[in-house]
């Protein structure tokens, strides 16, 4: 059996606490917060970037297990283009649109 190696930092998950299901990759949403969660190495800093930077969107960093996550990220009505980056490696990208209601 083969087993896949996982990428060192990865965003694993973006939703909305009131919304299930999360927002899929390439998805729309209505959403006025959003909550982004994803792994990388213990004990590192975590930034997420919208697009290629060069400022990052926020910052955190890994709890005792690697799981890093943002809550309450205030968006606005475009596209977006997320990714994070740690100790010199960066996720791939997580794209979404949020869209004004009654548009998607």
């Amino acid at each position: 059996m083969t087993t896949e190696k996982l990428p060192p930092i990865a965003i694993v998950w973006v939703g909305v606490r009131t919304q299930v299901p999360y927002i899929p990759d390439g998805g729309t949403t209505t959403a006025k917060k959003i909550f982004v969660q994803g792994y990388a190495p213990i004990d590192s800093q975590v930034l997420l970037f919208d697009g290629e930077g060069p400022k990052e969107f926020a910052r955190t960093y890994t709890d005792i297990h690697g799981i890093w996550k943002f809550e309450d990220l205030e968006t606005s009505i475009k596209e977006y283009k997320l990714k994070a980056r740690a100790n010199g490696e960066s996720s791939r990208s997580w794209t979404f649109k949020v869209v004004a209601p009654g548009d998607s």
